[in-house]
């Protein structure tokens, strides 16, 4: 692979720094002028009676998302660094992207959402490089069947992107769990020298920085990232998901665990995402309801209907999230995958007791 790094090392650190500051200009610019169309032509969707918000607020983040994530990784592709997935992905940020402003201008049929996502994450599994192979040792279990790795990339980017989309219900919750997610898969990636990966991570906390800024504010100012923002956030979790959990673990031991646990990590920089989606889906079957019934069980609307503000609520959970990677990080320096699956599923359901202990409170 021709790699920028390798051709011009003497100036890596300054590329980053053009990386990170460009990908944070454009979307801290663009906003703006996103913000400027949508009071003028008058595109600002309503508020729906499960919404913790009041007025009308600009849901077209995601479209500053998609033209940061597009220059981004057009230069890469100038600088001949994987050339063929950066196409690919970019493909299949360009199939959401379409699919997630028809929603947000319009409001899409479920069908035609699935549909989207479906034909992204088919321009994914084209990477061959993303393909779980094997689990390396995780519960004993060795290499995997190629239908059934095809299997589990598909399952991992859709649920990445549902539940990614699932936990943007609050101002500044999907943000600062992306931030976290983009920082921890970027400073892996780094580390094991996996560079566009490393790239898209680090224009992926780039862009969420510069969005909060809006997201946080109030008034005409304040903007959502809609459909079009969720859906790209997710599904470039999911890729990184994949080519984390796909690369071979034991380049993994420089950064400190042990290869067969990559598997947990990913269950604690994933947390807050995975944990609030199967604990509202489940909870919504033990009640006799449809898994994608609309409700307020999530975990930010029980902190939001305790008293908490937006940004206290979204720092609380990204608060956890991270306490949630460093402590497993740490304990699966030293324990085997067996002990640290029990240690990840006690943390699961001490979770799940805690919100659920926080929602009899509320009156």
């Amino acid at each position: 692979m021709l790699s920028y790094l390798n051709t011009y090392p003497q100036n890596y650190w300054f590329f980053i720094f053009i990386i990170f500051i460009g990908s944070f200009s454009v979307t801290y610019i663009i906003i703006p002028k996103i913000l400027w169309v949508v009071q003028t032509k008058n595109l600002a969707t309503p508020i729906n009676k499960r919404s913790s918000h009041n007025g009308i607020v600009a849901s077209f983040g995601g479209v500053a998302f998609f033209i940061s994530f597009l220059i981004v990784l057009n230069l890469l592709q100038l600088l001949h660094i994987n050339i063929l997935n950066a196409n690919l992905i970019l493909m299949g940020l360009t199939v959401l992207f379409v699919v997630g402003l028809k929603d947000d201008l319009v409001m899409s049929s479920p069908r035609v959402k699935l549909l989207g996502q479906l034909i992204a994450i088919l321009l994914v599994l084209f990477i061959p490089e993303i393909h779980i192979g094997s689990a390396f040792g995780f519960l004993n279990i060795g290499n995997l069947y190629y239908g059934f790795s095809l299997a589990i990339a598909a399952f991992v980017v859709l649920g990445s992107i549902n539940a990614y989309n699932l936990i943007d219900g609050i101002d500044g919750l999907a943000g600062i769990i992306g931030i976290i997610i983009f920082a921890c898969y970027g400073l892996i990636f780094y580390l094991t020298q996996q560079y566009l990966y490393f790239y898209i991570s680090l224009c992926g906390v780039a862009v969420l920085i510069a969005f909060l800024r809006y997201n946080l504010a109030s008034g005409t100012k304040k903007i959502f990232m809609g459909d079009t923002g969720s859906l790209i956030i997710g599904y470039l979790i999911g890729i990184l998901t994949l080519k984390f959990l796909a690369y071979n673990p034991m380049s993994y031991i420089n950064v400190g665990f042990k290869p067969e646990n990559s598997l947990i990590l990913v269950l604690a920089i994933l947390f807050i995402p995975i944990f609030d989606t199967a604990r509202v889906i489940i909870c919504r079957l033990l009640k006799g309801k449809s898994p994608f019934y609309a409700d307020r069980d999530h975990s930010h609307h029980v902190l939001i209907d305790l008293g908490f503000s937006h940004l206290r609520a979204s720092l609380v959970l990204g608060s956890l999230n991270i306490f949630v990677i460093v402590l497993l990080f740490l304990l699966g320096r030293y324990y085997n995958s067996f002990v640290l699956i029990v240690f990840t599923l006690m943390i699961y359901l001490l979770a799940t007791y805690l919100i659920h202990a926080l929602k009899t409170r509320i009156k």
